[in-house]
């Protein structure tokens, strides 16, 4: 049987915004995947110029140098942290059905029939996508490529001035 020709829009808006919001779930996993990387090397950074610290007792450009990097890859490993799980200001105003809150309260048969009725009524399953891409945009995106986006250029900035001063320190 051919479907009509409201079906086939339908199955394209469908379509489209579930390979919208499959999108921003996807780049939600490679921004925690940055971070993680992030984290594991700014850790390592860190646990390797502590104990060079250690080494160097008196003050001196290295010193100095050594404890810029060790500053920069903690504070960049805490931003990784909160990248990871943001501390989020923000919340869904009213949860959709899509996102555990919506029915987190809900027995199964109750959050059956309120799907039901969102499914039904093309115009509320167009506005629960719609409402979920865009918190998931605004709510977890937007603060993690903040936080990720601080992360890497502390890391980055204290390694170059770190590094610089420490040359330096080896050249004097």
């Amino acid at each position: 049987m051919a479907k009509k020709k409201d079906d086939v829009s339908l199955d394209l808006e469908i379509g489209f915004l579930d390979s919208t919001l499959y999108n921003h779930v996807e780049q939600n996993n490679r921004l925690d995947q940055k971070a993680s990387f992030i984290l594991g090397v700014s850790g390592l950074i860190f646990t390797l110029t502590l104990t060079q610290l250690l080494v160097f007792k008196e003050t001196s450009i290295e010193r100095i140098s050594l404890f810029i990097i060790a500053v920069s890859s903690l504070i960049s490993s805490l931003l990784a942290i909160w990248t990871i799980k943001p501390p989020f200001t923000e919340q869904h105003e009213r949860p959709t059905l899509m996102f555990y809150r919506g029915f987190k309260g809900l027995s199964c048969e109750d959050y059956k029939k309120k799907l039901l009725e969102v499914i039904q009524d093309k115009e509320k399953l167009v506005g629960a996508y719609a409402k979920e891409i865009h918190c998931l945009a605004r709510v977890a995106l937007r603060p993690k490529y903040k936080l990720i986006k601080k992360a890497s250029w502390f890391l980055t900035i204290g390694l170059g001035v770190g590094g610089l001063l420490f040359l330096i320190g080896c050249l004097i």
